[in-house]
């Protein structure tokens, strides 16, 4: 599975990484938290990117990290 992780250009920080099945799926979740302004990431978008930054094996438990990182969406 696809892992993924926000980054906050602001402080140059990623945020807690999230595993889903697919990058569509993890787009589809981007677009939900980015559209609530009831979150950090609706209320200031334009400081946060999506990016996948890894391969989770559900069967030995382990993440393949990706360099680079593939971005997928902005915040705006």
């Amino acid at each position: 599975f696809p892992s993924h992780d926000i980054y906050d250009k602001k402080i140059g920080l990623f945020d807690q990484p999230f595993i889903v099945r697919h990058n569509g799926e993890a787009i589809r979740e981007w677009d939900i938290v980015r559209k609530n302004t009831d979150t950090k990431f609706g209320k200031n978008p334009e400081d946060f990117d999506l990016f996948q930054i890894g391969i989770y094996d559900e069967i030995t438990g382990t993440v393949e990290n990706l360099q680079p990182h593939t971005h997928l969406a902005s915040g705006v």
